[in-house]
């Protein structure tokens, strides 16, 4: 029989073995979301103060590393701290010593409490707001005993699309009928609550549970049909207390003798938990990063949830004992200012009778397009097109971190194009490529759409123009052109005499609507082997159209007897520039002959 995901459930001892094998080594990522849930117990030290070894704890969390994400903890739900949320100032205070001071900010309400004990949660203000903190109906002596707080999260760069929410509850302890009524009701008004968000909602359910087994009516009442419907991410259900087979999932307690407060018994009980809404289990906007999330590349030996610490070593004896070999050696480098191992899993001892709770989240996709600029001039009919790149830069540093960015492009006026891609975050963009229409002389503007359509997509909607004017090719000729695009210019029979003839000339770009402008960019003379003529050309550049050149001078000298020719090509082309253009030539031809006077009288 299929669970509620569509899987085969796991053997408990499988699903505990996939919860507990060794994390590999990566580089740190930017921001993922990491989400922890903890059973502080400063409530039970004197002064509402965190124990020795809470701060190697916090630091631990931020050191492991799931899937190549290593990062400090995002958010951090952590239950008995006291009403007037000292604890959990002193938690905040001690993040903030361990990263930069102001990194880290904390709930303001206190939440009712029958015992003086409420529940909060402290975050990385450079990753997530707080939008949002409610508490969930009351605390009574009949039902719940602290009141549930409901927190509302947006990740640092997206907008409200991209909000999910946080449960953090501290359920009655105890077994009985009467205990375990009153987990329920809690769970029935959390539930309520939870039904009445939006029917996407993304729910995290943290918090101390209380419970051994999946089969009790809270549980039960949060993972039942419904809009805010509970899962467990690892699937796995069953009667956790005191049983071996579950030893990689059990959270509570670290120690096996009672001190300063604490339970004692070792670790034999699953009471803490991350459930989550089925939204966050479909790899798509933030979502739970595991093996059971589809199009995820997780192998089950990197499930993402965890009890910190807890390898599967620790049944029924302390969390520092030498078997236990979670938290590889190699992640924790007290070279470099970090606590050791062992710092960590002795700090999990004295810290709380609990352990953390640990799960990563993927982010949204995060869109960023571009256009490439069009050419301002853009001769008729030359082949144009633009490159638009789409790039998915969701903040983070592993590919898994963030969501893939689905989009579609479209084009509408002169532009061309469009179709529908897919980019992982970290790749290079897609470059997509638009054509541009160019038949039409004149103004012309293409327009390009990109729009993303990944759940929770942040900048998801890209507009922008390609604009041009396309133009008929530049026109070169001679003012009083002898020929096409060519100009004789005969000096005629002259006498011989030691001066020069001059005779002037110009060079015009014939008129019309929309024509590039001419550039001159070379002559050559050829055919004077005498060297009897000469011009004063010059290049000049952007002779408009219906414009003519200064005049120019070509000069005979008449000092040397005989007949005489010289041609000059005229490089001419489409103005610098102008995307498409072309070049073209003018010939000017020159003639003389001269000659000696006839004898008088002749």
């Amino acid at each position: 029989m299929m669970d509620i995901l569509g899987r085969f459930p796991l053997h408990p001892l499988v699903a505990a073995l996939a919860v507990l094998c060794a994390s590999i080594l990566a580089s740190p990522a930017v921001a993922q979301l990491r989400i922890a849930s903890y059973n502080s117990a400063t409530i039970t030290k004197a002064g509402d103060v965190p124990r020795a070894g809470m701060s190697d704890v916090l630091e631990g969390l931020g050191i492991e590393s799931k899937n190549g994400i290593r990062r400090p903890v995002d958010i951090l739900s952590i239950q008995e701290t006291g009403s007037l949320l000292n604890g959990a100032n002193e938690m905040m205070n001690l993040l903030n010593s361990i990263y930069d001071a102001g990194t880290y900010a904390r709930s303001l309400t206190a939440g009712a409490s029958t015992d003086g004990r409420t529940q909060a949660v402290i975050y990385n203000t450079n990753t997530v707001e707080l939008i949002d903190q409610v508490q969930v109906g009351i605390a009574s002596t009949s039902g719940a005993p602290r009141a549930p707080l409901r927190f509302q999260f947006r990740p640092v760069g997206y907008d409200s699309s991209a909000d999910f929410y946080v449960y953090s509850n501290h359920y009655k302890a105890g077994t009985g009928t009467t205990n375990e009524n009153r987990r329920w009701a809690e769970a029935v008004n959390t539930r309520a609550n939870a039904d009445s968000l939006p029917a996407d909602a993304r729910i995290i359910y943290s918090g101390d549970f209380n419970i051994r087994s999946s089969s009790e009516n809270s549980y039960t009442t949060l993972l039942g049909p419904g809009n805010g419907q509970a899962f467990d991410p690892i699937n796995t259900p069953g009667n956790w207390h005191n049983i071996g087979a579950f030893a990689a999932v059990h959270t509570q307690a670290p120690q096996s003798n009672q001190f300063d407060g604490l339970a004692g018994g070792g670790m034999d009980d699953r009471f803490d938990f991350q459930l989550v809404s089925e939204d966050l289990l479909q790899g798509e906007g933030i979502s739970y990063i595991g093996p059971s999330v589809p199009n995820l590349a997780v192998a089950p030996s990197q499930e993402s949830y965890r009890a910190f610490g807890n390898n599967g070593t620790t049944y029924n004896t302390d969390i520092n004992n030498v078997n236990n070999t979670a938290l590889p050696l190699g992640e924790y480098n007290p070279g470099v200012g970090e606590p050791s191992r062992s710092d960590v899993l002795n700090g999990l001892r004295t810290a709380s009778d609990h352990v953390p709770v640990v799960a990563d989240y993927q982010l949204p996709a995060k869109m960023d397009a571009s256009l490439d600029s069009a050419p301002s001039l853009v001769i008729q009919h030359a082949p144009l097109s633009v490159d638009v790149d789409v790039s998915n830069v969701a903040p983070v540093g592993v590919a898994i971190g963030a969501d893939e960015l689905d989009y579609n492009y479209s084009t509408s006026g002169s532009a061309s194009g469009g179709g529908s891609s897919t980019v992982l975050a970290l790749s290079p963009a897609n470059s997509h490529s638009i054509s541009l229409d160019t038949a039409t002389l004149g103004p012309q503007t293409g327009d390009v759409n990109v729009t993303g359509t990944s759940q929770q997509v942040a900048d998801g909607v890209f507009n922008d123009s390609a604009n041009y004017t396309v133009l008929q090719h530049s026109a070169g000729e001679f003012v009083d052109a002898t020929g096409p695009q060519s100009l004789d210019i005969d000096f005629g029979t002259v006498l011989i005499s030691p001066g020069t003839l001059s005779e002037g000339f110009e060079i015009t770009n014939l008129p019309a609507t929309f024509r590039a402008d001419l550039d001159l960019t070379g002559f050559t003379e050829i055919g004077d082997a005498s060297n009897r003529f000469s011009t004063d050309l010059s290049l000049f550049a952007d002779l408009p159209a219906g414009a003519a050149s200064t005049t120019f001078n070509a000069m005979f000298a008449t000092d040397q007897l005989g007949a005489f020719s010289a041609t000059y090509l005229l490089d001419v082309a489409d103005a610098a520039g102008v995307f498409g253009g072309t070049s073209d030539m003018l010939t000017l031809n020159v003639f003389g002959t001269v000659v000696v006077p006839e004898p008088a009288g002749y």
